[in-house]
């Protein structure tokens, strides 16, 4: 468990000395630098922060910031360490240049973020086709001309999107959910799973080398176990997986997993594969581990001092004894010292958590509208623009305006065709927004209440189905009976009955036409007149008759012929030929 003796109050510390390089070249020693802040943490850029005494009241001016040393943009490094022994502790780019009085100091403010900063400016969207979160990780580093290690992850995605984020935001949010964290230094980027080594980088022990301590066991988010649900559309049911031991080494003697819930439990209603799943829960019962002691360290400085190391905590009795995982790490120089604080553990929260890493709604334009609205068709034409939009009163915008003009949702549509269903005036719709947009409804579809009754009635067997429109015709299907009908107020009518083996069709005057398993009947109400501009034929396998109540009639006016392969017979009272 002891450490390998590597903090400098085993070594000759001595004077404190330090080296700061500007686009590779030394900062000259007449500068008077103030104090030197560098933050380096898991998941997050590192950054510096440099103090310069500057400002010449009598002069009225700023010789130091007059110089171009500290432009934005300027490549710089910081190196520290003791009797001009300095390792660099930071390496990045100027980002900030400022300067401020406050009584009777002036001084100007340098600030720096490691070159892994650009991955934060701007947002991206993107589509990852049969890609591991590695290869992702790996994809975003070098579009960036970004280097590091970055350690293989288990899952493959048949796609993984990225929408109107920065790549870093991105980056995090997907290594976190497979339990890894990046860690920044010298311009690179390693991306790994946290490990407690078994051996410590150096001991901290109280009374000796501790300057500072803060620490706590917190046991608020610690779970026995996690478990991690997602939707299985192919299976129709919920694809859940439980937690494995993280197998993290906490300091102290306390078991956190005998600490707050016995199970925690995350949801995702998307499809996901049965390894990532499990990833998920793996990942999360990981970083619960993870915090249950955090605290800071604070010691002489040392430049081995990084994220990810682990150091041995002695003297601080059983409960917080043991082999500690640093997650950040703050150098301060000022003085003539150099202090270092080392966090130990890492908060429960995830990037996403922390952070607002969505786009903004409306695209910030204006303050955008969440979720879906009640709304009351006003107008159906009359577009100002010509978009076949129509108009729609969204109550909780305005209930006593006219509206605004909104496109419709429809089952199909395209260049003169797809369908063409729209609500009545005053109908009630649900409405939603163009990226959470005011300005952009849509209209979604058709609401009914008990104001608005629907014509048919809710069952739970559920066999009736169909469209009736204001007038009162109708299309319905009836998956009990296998029937399909197409029926007006007036009553005409269409049925195909699947049971009965029939088709049906009849009008208002009672007339009708059925088809059936006994062949086809048509009956007519009045005359049946059959016109046809080419020839009639009408022919049957077997017999063929045809009879009048009162009077027959045949005419050619061309010509007549009557023919039998057998004897013919004709019949009459009197039977007159020619």
């Amino acid at each position: 468990m002891s450490g390998t003796g590597l903090l400098p109050i085993d070594q000759d510390t001595g004077l404190v000395t330090f080296t700061i390089n500007v686009n590779g070249q030394p900062l000259p020693g007449d500068i008077p630098v103030h104090s030197i802040t560098v933050h380096n943490e898991a998941n997050r850029i590192p950054s510096a922060c440099l103090i310069v005494s500057d400002g010449d009241a009598a002069l009225g001016d700023w010789p130091v910031s007059n110089q171009d040393f500290f432009l934005p943009g300027n490549e710089i490094e910081i190196l520290a360490g003791y009797r001009m022994v300095d390792e660099v502790i930071f390496k990045g780019i100027v980002t900030r240049h400022s300067i401020r009085v406050r009584q009777q100091r002036s001084e100007m403010v340098i600030e720096c973020r490691d070159k892994a900063v650009m991955l934060t400016i701007g947002r991206n969207s993107a589509v990852y086709e049969e890609m591991k979160d590695s290869d992702i990780a790996s994809t975003i580093l070098d579009k960036e001309g970004l280097t590091g290690d970055v350690e293989d992850t288990p899952v493959t995605h048949a796609e993984m999107v990225q929408y109107d984020c920065t790549d870093w935001d991105f980056l995090i949010s997907r290594i976190e959910s497979v339990g890894f964290i990046t860690i920044a230094h010298e311009g690179k980027i390693d991306v790994k799973k946290p490990l407690v080594e078994p051996t410590a980088l150096a001991t901290l022990r109280y009374g000796t080398n501790l300057i500072e301590f803060d620490a706590e066991i917190d046991g608020n988010n610690q779970y026995g176990s996690v478990k991690a649900q997602a939707w299985d559309p192919a299976g129709q049911a919920l694809l859940e997986a439980e937690s494995n031991d993280p197998g993290w080494t906490t300091p102290g003697d306390l078991d956190p997993a005998e600490f707050g819930i016995p199970l925690f439990t995350v949801r995702q209603t998307g499809r996901m594969s049965e390894e990532e799943v499990q990833n998920w829960a793996d990942a999360r019962a990981l970083r619960s581990r993870m915090a249950f002691m955090c605290g800071r360290a604070r010691v002489q400085g040392f430049s081995k001092a990084l994220p990810g190391i682990t150091v041995a905590l002695e003297g601080l009795g059983t409960r917080f004894n043991g082999m500690g995982w640093v997650s950040g790490v703050r150098h301060e120089i000022s003085y003539g010292n150099w202090l270092c604080d080392l966090q130990l553990g890492m908060t429960p929260e995830l990037h996403a958590e922390k952070f607002h890493v969505q786009a903004k709604a409306a695209g910030a334009l204006l303050p955008g509208i969440n979720g879906l609205h009640i709304g009351i068709v006003t107008a159906l034409e009359g577009d100002p623009e010509g978009e076949g939009r129509i108009r729609v009163k969204v109550p909780s915008v305005d209930l006593e305006g006219e509206g605004t003009w909104a496109r419709v949702s429809t089952l199909d549509a395209g260049s003169s065709r797809g369908s063409f269903f729209l609500p009545e005036v005053d109908d009630e719709v649900v409405v939603g927004f163009l990226d959470d947009d005011p300005r952009y409804p849509i209209v979604l579809g058709g609401l009914n209440s008990s104001a608005k009754a629907s014509a048919l009635t809710a069952a739970d067997d559920n066999h009736e189905k169909g469209f009736t429109t204001r007038s009162g015709m109708r299309l319905l299907f009836n998956d009990d009976k296998k029937t399909l009908t197409i029926d007006t107020p007036g009553g005409n009518m269409i049925v195909m009955d699947e049971d009965a083996k029939e088709i049906k069709v009849e009008d208002l005057n009672g007339n009708k036409i059925v088809m059936s398993k006994d062949g086809i009947t048509i009956e007519s109400a009045k005359d049946l007149v059959m016109k046809a501009s080419g020839s009639v034929k009408m022919e049957s396998s077997t017999g063929f008759e045809v009879k009048a109540g009162t009077q027959f009639k045949a005419e050619g006016s061309a010509g007549m012929e009557i023919s039998s392969s057998a004897n013919t017979v004709i019949k009459g009272t009197m039977v007159m030929i020619n």
